[in-house]
């Protein structure tokens, strides 16, 4: 056998992209350089993020479950803003206020409900607006008070109108049926 007829033994090894990578882990934290630190964590039903401030109070937290994300702030403020619009979506959702809640609307406000609407006050409660109009589509209009019941007006009438039509703003007036 000739010497370039000889096999010689290879022993070059080639590097594979799987040498690149980690092997999972079950937690980590990493410290940035501002103080704030994050925190990860894999659990058998969720995975954790902590994100934690420069006094390393909790400042977000997440929860990843296999139903999806769970977010949590524990911040004195939370601040949502966006140019067009912001869309909450649930099956239900709950506000709570420990002190005073304001709602404020730059145009028009809409409630619509498909079931019961109750509002409850332990103090008083008002309306205010150039006018007020209150419509019952198919049922009733009762007015209950313990103490006394004062309508006061230019000009009160009652079955003022010959013909009554539902206001042109309700649904009664503007469905198709």
């Amino acid at each position: 056998m000739s010497a370039s007829q000889q096999r010689l033994p290879l022993s070059i090894e080639l590097a594979s992209p799987l040498d690149e990578i980690d092997a999972p882990k079950s937690d980590a934290r990493v410290l940035l350089s501002s103080g704030r630190s994050y925190e990860l964590s894999a659990g058998e039903s969720e995975d954790h993020l902590v994100v934690r401030g420069r006094d390393r109070e909790v400042v977000l937290r997440v929860r990843i479950t296999d139903e999806g994300p769970i977010l949590s702030f524990e911040s004195a403020a939370l601040s949502l803003s966006a140019t067009r619009s912001i869309d909450l979506d649930a099956s239900s959702i709950r506000m709570k206020a420990r002190e005073d809640m304001e709602l404020e609307a730059g145009g028009d406000l809409r409630q619509r409900v498909k079931g019961h609407h109750h509002v409850s006050a332990e103090g008083d409660a008002r309306v205010e607006a150039t006018n007020v109009e209150v419509q019952a589509s198919r049922g009733r209009v009762e007015l209950l008070a313990e103490g006394r019941v004062s309508i006061d007006g230019e000009h009160i009438g009652l079955n003022d109108k010959s013909e009554p039509q539902p206001f042109d703003w309700s649904r009664a007036a503007t469905d198709d049926e």
